[in-house]
């Protein structure tokens, strides 16, 4: 190896060029975990951050809430109790409330991430069911697990530790190492620590394993951008259910994966298929699709026209197609509208691309049929 110079790096929290976040108001977290349905599990921070170049955190006292991300293209790193994980396409990353931590995207191929914090009374049981974690899991933040029977008083508590956590680790630094050829960094001292711990480490400690392998990361992705879509709705009552609902099935899917251990995934491209059918009103390109499956674009690309008969954006575009007719059938929505709902911004490009496929314009196509 040659030589390289070593960086410690000030991370950056947010604030990157697409990014979408949402955090919960304080008085409305503290009501909702004393909520039916909320108190169980809440979403009390979303967002999506793409190519989150020098994106990283460092808690030395953790989170108070459990944390969740999703990797969905580039890479990045987790240190947590003394050991060192990567994260890559597909992996969802789970940190229990209290654990002390750092991550980072990875220098040469920051990560693209969808993540979301969660707390209450189910929270710790679905990290024990996903990580592991149990005895010899890491501290917890005072109210941590906060909807199990604590009172408004406690959650405001875990609030303001939470609140004093963040102004003590402003400064966010992590060692990214040899930058030049991307090795990680060696702290002999670090190193001696690890080995310390591994001395003493329980078997259930070292059954943990924070970074899961999502079996599908199509509907993980879309379980979390369901969540972030509902709290960029409002704060209503029907929005953080709405939300709750889909962290719930996504961390319930999380467990079973872990439960069926090293089984292999669900086909990648009937996955991706599914995921296509279900995203009508968005733009995924084949390289986003072929990242979350872990494949290479070609080999992506080749596999989808192959199971397919045609390429993931003409597959798109038909499924488009075909929603926008029995739109233009059964409803009075202009076409305007139609095009907006099946992912089109320009109502003249949507036409020429429903012409193309139909063989007639939107109006002429419900003129014809309202008219056999």
């Amino acid at each position: 190896m040659g030589p390289a110079s070593r960086l410690a790096r000030v991370l950056i929290r947010d604030g990157f060029p697409g990014q979408r976040l949402r955090v919960l108001s304080r008085p409305s977290v503290v009501e909702a975990l004393a909520a039916p349905v909320t108190g169980r599990l809440l979403v009390t921070d979303a967002g999506h951050f793409p190519h989150a170049a020098e994106h990283g955190r460092s808690r030395p006292r953790g989170a108070a809430e459990v944390v969740v991300i999703l990797c969905t293209g580039g890479a990045g790193r987790v240190e947590l109790r003394s050991r060192r994980h990567e994260v890559r396409p597909g992996d969802v990353l789970v940190i229990p409330a209290g654990e002390p931590h750092r991550y980072w995207a990875d220098p040469r191929d920051p990560w693209t991430i969808w993540w979301m914090h969660v707390a209450g009374s189910d929270a710790e049981t679905f990290v024990t069911a996903i990580t592991g974690a149990g005895a010899g899991a890491g501290p917890r933040t005072p109210g941590a697990g906060m909807g199990s029977g604590g009172s408004a008083g406690t959650v405001a508590d875990a609030a303001d530790a939470a609140d004093a956590a963040d102004a003590a680790d402003v400064a966010d630094v992590v060692d990214l190492g040899d930058v030049a050829d991307g090795t990680d960094p060696a702290d002999p001292a670090e190193a001696a620590h690890a080995s310390d711990s591994a001395a003493s480490d329980s078997d259930a400690a070292a059954d943990f394993s924070p970074v899961v392998a999502a079996h599908d990361p199509y509907a993980a992705r879309a379980s979390l951008e369901h969540v972030l879509v509902s709290l960029e709705r409002d704060e209503t009552v029907a929005s953080l259910r709405s939300a709750s609902g889909a962290a719930w099935a996504l961390l319930a899917q999380l467990s079973a994966d872990r439960a069926r251990g090293t089984q292999e995934a669900g086909d990648p491209i009937l996955s991706a298929q599914d995921y296509l059918r279900e995203h009508l009103d968005t733009t995924t390109s084949v390289a986003e699709l072929a990242k979350m499956a872990g494949l290479s674009v070609s080999h992506f690309a080749a596999r989808f026209r192959k199971a397919s008969g045609m390429g993931a954006v003409e597959y798109h575009k038909r499924l488009r197609s075909a929603r926008a007719r029995e739109l233009l059938i059964t409803t009075e929505a202009s076409v305007a509208d139609i095009a907006h709902t099946v992912g089109y911004t320009d109502p003249f490009y949507f036409s020429r691309q429903f012409r193309a496929i139909n063989g007639t314009s939107p109006t002429e196509y419900r003129a014809a049929f309202r008219g056999a």
